[in-house]
């Protein structure tokens, strides 16, 4: 069976090479722990076949063999398949004569029935796949009913094919688990495979780790999926895990130091939200319920901050200004990063780049712009530097993706000014800054405006409230290794403030007051702040408006200081092998 074109197979490699192939083949190995109660999870009889579809170099072969073993085996079955002739030759020395191995692409592979499936789907993200890897993909999901591929868009990783594929080979009754990215259960393109899971299996547990990393490999992010097929609507259980994976007994994922929650769930949830929520946003969650709007679309218009291209190019300091002479027309003050917002309003002075908005031609900068015109000269004859993640550098500046589409390679187009910016990478410090306002806001924020009729000193403060933080912490993505919360789109979308149209005006003075106050210093990390006496009073003032007593800022303070210090200082698991 050969490979799906796009993802072609190879041979034995050298030792230098072989890490860069396993991480466009999105191959990252399995700690022991988790292969053994996964195994002992899905594989329940020692007549059980077992099938690993991206078997790698062989961790869930070991894992299903030995399971086998433990349960009186004599003769295991176990199968393995890979693209990759290199991790399969490593997995034959590894599992022995008892794993039955072999090189093709799964997906190209015809169905077969197994009593389990088990594994690490890979870590391709869609844009690696490539324009004839998407079209296989699209000719072997042609043989899916409609209704499990509806809505499976462009946007879909690998792994969401890889399951759709691989419940074929199950038999009725019959359980997989798999390591698996934790990104469908929030966004757009996986609500297809939410509803594929509810539809198609009885069982749907989702499981993560609270307190270690499962790969040293900062941008994974994974979840356990465990599934049991049979006709839906499928029992959903969500599980954190509070200990180390070695603690845990295999093949059960509850007990004194695991969360467990068994909720009704849709396609249309954000799953991510009954996983990983504390207690105390649930319950917030349901006070509000009807007293809080939506941000964006609602109280704000929101959107992503200027893209510039080359940032060396269009972020132009002092020194470079005065040197190619820029007229001041050209440069717009702009926020940059959060670190340039020390307190809830951003002081001019903290900017230290402008940003180079320039739409006129060179005909007409030859006559009145012959600073702007030097700075686009200087940036025709630069090239862009090497980057991290294998990005090459030594291309011209008006040659980069971003820029040559332009009608002006060097014209960034209109640039908006806001009243408010949302970090999109949040670390220990959270606040929702107004920038000056005469400056613009670089991408790594989304830029706010308030729609006509808000009362926008009012919103702006409750958007610096712990109640709008704890909802930004439960909604945004986690990657626990680099300690980061992304804050994307989806979640802009999802966001809710405590209405500003019911607050009275009684309260409305005393939150502006306390916001006032707290508007005069600057802000530190979040779990340095709930000791402030001004913080508290603000916050204070916000619950009182919203019909919360005081007893409430104890629980959002503890629960929100617990998720931001868990997300920071988690701990790497070893993948011991």
């Amino acid at each position: 069976m050969k490979a799906l074109e796009g993802l072609p197979l190879r041979g034995p490699e050298s030792a230098t090479t072989a890490s860069s192939h396993r991480a466009r083949l999105g191959q990252f190995f399995t700690p022991r722990a988790l292969v053994e109660r996964i195994c002992a999870w899905a594989i329940r009889t020692p007549l059980d076949h077992v099938i690993d579809p991206t078997c790698g170099e062989g961790d869930f072969l070991l894992g299903a063999v030995g399971r086998l073993r433990g349960l009186g085996a004599s003769k295991p079955v176990v199968h393995g398949v890979d693209v990759d002739l290199g991790v399969l030759t490593v997995a034959r020395e590894r599992a022995g004569p008892e794993a039955l191995l072999r090189h093709a692409d799964f997906l190209a592979c015809d169905p077969y029935p197994f009593d389990a499936i088990v594994g690490n789907f890979p870590y391709v993200r869609q844009e690696a796949l490539g324009p004839a890897y998407k079209e296989a993909l699209r000719r072997v999901l042609a043989a899916h009913p409609a209704e499990d591929v509806e809505g499976l868009t462009g946007q879909a990783d690998l792994y969401a094919y890889l399951f759709l594929h691989a419940e074929r080979f199950l038999r009725p009754g019959g359980r997989m688990g798999v390591v698996v990215s934790n990104a469908w259960l929030d966004v757009d393109y996986g609500r297809a495979l939410r509803r594929f899971f509810l539809r198609r299996f009885r069982e749907v547990t989702v499981l993560e780790s609270r307190r270690e990393a499962w790969f040293d490999e900062p941008t994974i992010n994974p979840v356990v999926l465990l599934l049991e097929k049979g006709p839906g609507p499928a029992r959903a259980r969500f599980v954190q895990v509070d200990c180390p994976l070695a603690d845990v007994p295999p093949g059960r994922f509850d007990g004194p130091r695991t969360r467990v929650r068994e909720v009704e769930v849709t396609e249309w949830d954000r799953w991510g939200i009954p996983l990983r929520a504390p207690q105390a946003f649930l319950d917030l969650a349901r006070e509000l319920e009807g007293r809080a709007v939506p941000l964006r679309g609602g109280l704000a218009d929101v959107g992503r901050g200027v893209t510039p291209g080359v940032v060396d190019f269009f972020y132009v300091d002092r020194e470079t200004a005065e040197r190619h002479g820029i007229e001041p027309r050209y440069l717009v003050p702009v926020v940059r990063t959060l670190r340039e917002a020390r307190g809830v309003s951003v002081r001019r002075e903290d900017l230290t780049r402008a940003l180079f908005v320039c739409p006129d031609d060179p005909d007409h900068l030859a006559s009145e712009g012959l600073g702007a015109l030097r700075h686009i000269l200087w940036g025709a004859l630069q090239e862009t530097k090497a980057q991290a993640r294998g990005k090459l550098g030594g291309m011209p500046f008006p040659l980069v993706t971003s820029l040559r589409s332009r009608p002006l390679w060097y014209d960034v187009g209109p640039v908006d000014r806001a009243d408010f910016l949302l970090n999109r990478f949040v670390g220990d410090r959270y606040l929702v800054p107004s920038p000056p306002e005469d400056a613009t806001v670089g991408d790594v924020f989304f830029a706010g405006r308030f729609r006509d009729g808000v009362d926008r000193p009012l919103t702006l403060a409750l958007l610096n409230s712990a109640v709008v933080f704890l909802w930004m912490e439960v909604l945004g993505r986690k990657t626990w290794r680099q300690g980061v919360l992304y804050f994307y789109g989806p979640e802009v979308d999802a966001l809710r403030v405590p209405d500003p149209s019911r607050i009275d005006r009684p309260h409305r003075r005393r939150i502006l007051a306390a916001f006032g106050a707290l508007s005069r210093r600057d802000v530190g990390p979040f779990p340095d702040e709930v000791s402030l006496a001004d913080r508290v009073e603000f916050d204070d003032a916000v619950l009182s408006a919203i019909g919360l007593d005081p007893s409430w800022r104890g629980r959002i303070y503890s629960a929100l200081v617990d998720e931001i210090v868990l997300r920071t200082r988690i701990l790497p698991g070893k993948a011991v092998r």
